[in-house]
């Protein structure tokens, strides 16, 4: 149940913040390719923070 809510649910949120934090950016005048950098370092982080809160309330419960 949980690799269904990550895949259809949390994934999709992600790359849509992900999406509008880099259009922020962009909007605030920094470099394109510089935004890509960024954006795709915090879909990154999000998405290993995600999996140890995960594995984390697996091991606990």
């Amino acid at each position: 149940m949980r690799k269904v809510i990550i895949t259809e649910i949390m994934s999709p949120i992600l790359r849509r913040a992900g999406t509008a934090f880099g259009a922020y950016l962009v909007g605030l005048g920094v470099n394109s390719d510089t935004t890509t950098t960024i954006v795709a370092g915090l879909t990154a982080l999000a998405g290993v923070a995600l999996d140890l809160i995960l594995s984390h309330l697996n091991r606990k419960g």
